[in-house]
């Protein structure tokens, strides 16, 4: 007697296979990067310029050290924002992890002033590409993760009445949270930053935020089609 084969089915939702695991308490501060710690670290004045007689400086050496630090910030930013736009032509896996941390820092610490602004809304398009091409198209957790976070930091950095950023963002971060197959670290951070695009940068669309709404109730469920939920999900 022939025996039947196995009828497995297939989860049309995962997008692009896992390696790992991320665990509960993974942040992006877990990511390995010493080399960025200098990178990033800006100098304190305190401790730099220790020729100065008594800590005693008149104004316009204060202003000069504020512009210096306002000139590395941005510096840095335009760096961060070169490198991770050129995320999806990059072939190694700890270079692009590596460019995301440090876009990720550079858009929580250094764009501090409307300068910076407009960089981070001039090249708004370019980052949301390669972040989304993290998100759905990188094997690894840890890239799709700093992605998300990434993306979530943009809508604090760039503010209310941003449209086209959360048209940009929303089908593909919708995906993310819907893939079963994904980290759940990963579907965490996608939603969340998907939370953050409507909450901070829609003016309207009452209803886009009432659908995410319900979707968060959805997958939020102890089960949610046919699986455990973990709980740092919920």
């Amino acid at each position: 007697m022939a025996r039947g084969k196995k009828h497995t089915q297939k989860n049309t939702t995962t997008i692009g296979p896992e390696t790992s695991m991320l665990p509960e308490d993974y942040t992006i501060a877990s990511i390995e990067s010493s080399s960025l710690e200098s990178i990033f670290t800006l100098p304190n004045p305190s401790t730099t310029n220790d020729t100065l007689p008594n800590n005693n400086c008149n104004e316009d050496e204060g202003d000069e050290d504020d512009e210096h630090r306002h000139d590395k910030s941005y510096e840095y930013l335009t760096d961060a924002i070169t490198d991770v736009c050129d995320l999806p032509t990059e072939k190694r896996s700890k270079v692009r992890l590596m460019a995301l941390k440090a876009a990720f820092k550079a858009l929580t610490c250094h764009a501090t002033c409307q300068e910076s602004w407009l960089l981070v809304e001039h090249r708004m398009s370019d980052i949301v590409h390669a972040c989304v091409w993290s998100v759905l198209k990188s094997s690894k957790a840890t890239e799709q993760y700093a992605a998300c976070r990434c993306l979530e930091a943009m809508s604090v950095v760039l503010g209310s009445n941003e449209e086209e950023f959360v048209e940009e963002v929303m089908d593909s971060l919708m995906k993310a949270v819907k893939a079963t197959g994904k980290d759940g670290q990963v579907r965490s951070a996608a939603l969340r930053a998907l939370s953050m695009s409507l909450f901070v940068c829609s003016s309207s669309g009452s209803s886009s935020t009432l659908f995410v709404m319900g979707l968060c109730v959805e997958v939020c469920r102890e089960r949610w089609r046919g699986e455990d939920v973990v709980p740092y999900l919920r």
